[in-house]
């Protein structure tokens, strides 16, 4: 009766790491669910949370910038923030965008989010077309991806259908 209550435990330990190693995400899947995130807290406009997933040394383009934002000790992580809810805003699902495309890359410790989308507004009672362009890169580290660098710009061609 030991072995046997021995051989059942041993069947039970066994089959909760078999499932918990089942439910672990692959890289490109956390990746993935990361930049999901941080749309939603965009979206939520969640300073926060999206400071929560910007890396301690973060450096990058904003839209309507020529000059880079580099998170330094002097910098406000907040203003940073702040300002990739204003970037990444023309993203989100909203009445007059289109997401064209997402593509999600994994090299090693690198992650890639390439964005792309068409926005429509109106300004000055006039109609305005953009396509709008992002490449965001994470790095992994032991408390998951973390936003290192981004740059988004208006495209300088309408893309193809």
């Amino acid at each position: 009766m030991t072995i046997r209550a021995w051989v059942l435990a041993s069947a039970f330990v066994v089959g909760q790491v078999a499932s918990a190693a089942g439910q672990t995400l692959s890289p490109q899947e956390s990746l993935k669910a990361t930049h999901e995130t941080l749309m939603q807290a965009v979206v939520a406009a969640n300073v926060d949370r999206v400071a929560a997933i910007v890396h301690p040394r973060a450096l990058g383009f904003f839209r309507a910038s020529t000059r880079i934002t580099e998170l330094q000790g002097s910098t406000n992580l907040a203003s940073l923030a702040q300002g990739l809810l204003n970037d990444l805003g023309e993203f989100t699902a909203g009445q007059q965008q289109q997401a064209l495309g997402t593509t999600i890359r994994v090299l090693g410790d690198t992650g890639i989010v390439t964005q792309t989308a068409r926005r429509e507004s109106i300004v000055e009672k006039k109609k305005l077309v953009r396509f709008l362009r992002t490449t965001a890169v994470y790095l992994q580290s032991g408390d998951g991806w973390k936003l290192i660098t981004w740059h988004t710009s208006d495209s300088p061609l309408v893309p193809e259908k």
